[in-house]
């Protein structure tokens, strides 16, 4: 094992994480998995950490959203508690 050095005195250290990636729907749960395994759990393991993981999805149908696919992710967004949906007419 190497030792992890002390800091120099006066020497500042990041305490904040920000970061953005896109996500194959195709392999949405193949990749959330190995981005909780390789970042989001070194994270969660820190004393004190506070972490907190957005989902955001973007869908654009270039023939239109039927009526039907529109009520029925509207009714899922509000049962799973999303913060904030809409559909627009572009």
């Amino acid at each position: 094992e190497t030792a992890v050095k002390p800091k120099p005195v006066g020497q500042t250290q990041a305490k904040r994480f920000y970061g953005v990636t896109e996500l194959d729907a195709t392999r949405f749960a193949r990749d959330a998995n190995t981005i909780t395994q390789e970042i989001i759990q070194h994270f969660a393991s820190l004393l004190g950490a506070e972490v907190e993981v957005t989902l955001e999805i973007s869908a654009k149908v270039p023939g239109g959203i039927p009526e039907n696919v529109i009520r029925t992710v509207t009714e899922n967004c509000r049962t799973l508690q999303f913060r904030t949906q809409s559909f627009e007419e572009e």
